[in-house]
């Protein structure tokens, strides 16, 4: 009953990060969680089971059932195996390198994008080498905080159109993108204590 709580909490993170949460129902079990990010991540068959059998035991322990001490212990290791591949699970990172950021609906920085600013990530890639690069995002929200790692969400009722923005440190103009979402992620930190 330890695992459990541990487990769903890096479960969240890693799926609010990678933007997994909005491909499954808000109440999804664990199984049905695992299930979904193994169609991207490489989760074995043994893997999911090992899953399934954790969450049975789980559940039966909940819900006042007698589970015979070996059971348990097989769900308990699994548990221990559950955290640590999750654990491991390699993900590129996104975080607040600058909030913002003036944006402008020409290339020559003449017109200003009024009630939006530019919110920029730096990505951190998951392939070993931690390669960064910077991109930048529309974003009507004002509270994020440098240095935080954010979830993977936009709002796609607000979409804008090919954008430039002016760099905070060269302070070049750049293009920035043909179209966007607004960015509508979350401080990760805020994953396992409020509403998705």
């Amino acid at each position: 009953m330890l695992l459990a709580p541990g487990i769903e909490r890096h479960l969240r993170a890693f799926m609010a990060a990678t933007g997994f949460h909005n491909r499954v129902r808000p109440n999804a079990t664990l199984p049905e969680a695992v299930d979904a990010i193994s169609e991207t991540w490489p989760l074995s068959e043994n893997f999911r089971q090992s899953v399934r059998i954790f969450w049975d035991v789980r559940e039966r322990i909940n819900h006042g059932y007698n589970v015979p001490d070996a059971d348990v212990l097989r769900a308990i290791d699994s548990g221990k195996l559950i955290l640590k591949t999750l654990e491991a699970l390699k993900r590129e990172k996104k975080v607040v390198a600058g909030t913002g950021v003036e944006l402008f609906s020409d290339r020559q920085g003449r017109t200003p994008r009024s009630g939006v600013w530019g919110l920029a990530l730096e990505n951190t890639s998951s392939d070993g080498k931690e390669t960064k690069t910077l991109q930048v995002f529309p974003t009507t929200r004002t509270d994020y905080r440098l240095g935080d790692e954010v979830s993977w969400d936009f709002d796609t009722s607000r979409v804008y159109g090919e954008t430039w923005y002016r760099d905070p440190k060269t302070r070049e103009i750049k293009h920035g993108w043909e179209w966007s979402s607004e960015f509508v992620g979350r401080p990760l930190s805020d994953v396992n204590t409020g509403p998705r």
